[in-house]
């Protein structure tokens, strides 16, 4: 690929969809884990001297609790700032590439704006049609869902960074690559 032609900054496109969709099903694992932790907690049934609901706290609801707390929070970050770090080091190792995609760059950043805008607010819309959903992605996955709500500011910052790494590192590579 001699020429980036904007395909760094077409990621950030791919990022606001990937990060909805990833936060979309967090949400809805944390919401079925804290619905099958509720079911069970309450199920009052003693098989000879053991207690259903003693042996459930005992063994299977940590794991559950840990699968509707700790881990959507951890997959969900680690996840959303591990595509954007990999996003600045493909701009980085991008090789030469010509003015005119600048203003190509430009227009992405443009249109992932707006993506992101109608996302954040579609998400906001989202997490809010039920109490549920409400509770969860604003204490179990607060992080992740800040990130999504905050796309709109987020987006064209992480555009502007990797448009400029991007155009520095490939006139840096221009004049290594110079025949004397």
């Amino acid at each position: 690929m001699k020429n980036k032609k904007a395909v760094t900054t077409l990621a950030l496109i791919g990022i606001i969809v990937f990060a909805v969709i990833l936060l979309t099903v967090l949400g809805i694992f944390a919401y079925g884990a804290d619905l099958a932790d509720d079911s069970i907690s309450q199920l009052d049934v003693t098989i000879g001297n053991n207690s259903f609901q003693q042996t459930y706290q005992d063994t299977v609801q940590i794991g559950i609790l840990q699968g509707k707390t700790t881990m959507p929070r951890i997959v969900g970050m680690g996840t959303l700032i591990g595509m954007f770090i990999c996003l600045l080091i493909v701009a980085v190792n991008q090789k030469k590439i010509g003015p005119l995609w600048i203003i190509l760059d430009l227009a992405i950043i443009i249109i992932a704006e707006i993506i992101a805008g109608i996302t954040a607010s579609r998400f906001s819309t989202f997490i809010n049609t039920s109490p549920q959903l409400l509770n969860i992605f604003s204490t179990t996955l607060a992080d992740p869902a800040k990130f999504i709500l905050s796309l709109p500011i987020t987006v064209p910052i992480i555009g502007a960074i990797i448009m400029f790494i991007t155009q520095v590192t490939s006139k840096k590579r221009e004049e290594e690559q110079a025949p004397f």
